[in-house]
């Protein structure tokens, strides 16, 4: 009797460690554009974790940064600069008698007296430019104050005809102040992660179901930014622009065998992005959120939530959602039993 039961509890003891040491696949993909970006799989046993980093990082140059050099170039071929070789030998200097010198200080003198009579000339048409325009001004400010509806017209053409270049000197002078204010920690290059993060643990299972806590993250380019300009100078006028998706999932229940879809949209490639946007930060379009127990919750940052944004069973997504996958960027999780069906 004392040996059956001894055998009826190990067997018990036996079965609760297989069953304890059951181990699951997770398998994580992510589709961009309906087209498979990425993929990897993770194996766990309830309480283990697992995590995978990104797959590389860039470093990008800011917008009105100077360039990297080409290894490969001499650029000494480049240089405005006469080699020194090449440079000529100084001119060894004569001993100046007195009268030489005070013809030349003679010279000085008259040179500068005939500086200033041009300045004169010259200050004089200036004087007369700027009161013609002054009246001009005077005159479309009186017509405003007397007709508020005419002022707009009036000053346009005042714009025109003195200012023309009045709005590039503006946006000229926006740019220095936005090159002068930006952090001095930030420095010229920017680090951006390529690829995607994900880091998975199994909290529970029971063979049908599992419950995860999951953080993903996805991030990679997608375009340009450009400004007009030229690049003397070695000056940088573009800005990478990525794009990047992070979901914190919490007591995520998964069903095995059955995929999990958590669903973005996708940025516009000609979405508008201003030049202080550009200076500020490089991503184009950054999206993230949080899951409980497979219910989002709404987000402190990122992008308002869109008719695309979505979550739920994989096949689900699929039926809601049969045109606009170019929109789209989808995180795909698959549980399986090691070793199991």
């Amino acid at each position: 009797m004392i040996t059956m039961k001894f055998a009826t509890f190990a067997a018990a003891l036996l079965c609760a460690g297989v069953l304890s040491a059951q181990k699951y696949s997770v398998t994580v993909e992510t589709h961009i554009a309906g087209r498979p970006d990425d993929k990897f799989t993770f194996v766990l046993a309830e309480g283990e974790s697992q995590h995978k980093g990104f797959d590389g990082k860039v470093l990008a140059k800011r917008y009105m940064a100077k360039g990297y050099p080409a290894p490969s170039v001499n650029m000494d071929e480049y240089s405005d600069e006469v080699p020194e070789k090449e440079k000529p030998a100084p001119v060894k200097a004569e001993k100046i008698s007195p009268i030489d010198e005070a013809r030349g200080k003679l010279l000085g003198l008259k040179n500068e007296i005939l500086r200033l009579e041009n300045s004169l000339a010259g200050a004089q048409g200036r004087i007369g430019k700027l009161t013609e325009q002054a009246d001009a001004l005077e005159s479309a400010i009186e017509k405003g104050e007397k007709t508020p509806s005419l002022f707009a017209g009036e000053y346009k053409s005042y714009l025109d005809k003195y200012e023309p270049d009045a709005a590039q000197i503006e946006k000229d002078k926006k740019i220095e102040a936005m090159i002068r204010n930006r952090p001095k920690h930030r420095g010229d290059v920017e680090e951006f992660d390529l690829g995607s993060f994900c880091a998975v643990k199994l909290l529970k299972a029971n063979g049908k179901k599992v419950m995860v806590n999951m953080d993903y993250i996805y991030s990679n380019p997608v375009s340009y930014f450009y400004a007009d300009g030229n690049s003397n100078g070695n000056t940088i006028l573009k800005q990478r622009q990525f794009e990047r998706f992070e979901r914190k999932m919490r007591d995520l229940v998964l069903d095995v065998n059955r995929p999990y879809c958590i669903q973005f949209e996708r940025p516009k490639i000609n979405s508008d992005k201003t030049l202080s946007d550009a200076m500020e930060q490089t991503a184009l379009f950054s999206k993230s959120g949080v899951s409980r127990g497979g219910a989002p919750e709404a987000s402190d940052g990122g992008s308002a939530p869109s008719k695309y944004d979505a979550e739920g069973p994989y096949a689900e997504i699929r039926k809601q959602f049969p045109t606009g996958l170019a929109r789209t960027a989808r995180i795909i999780i698959t549980v399986k039993k090691v070793g199991g069906e």
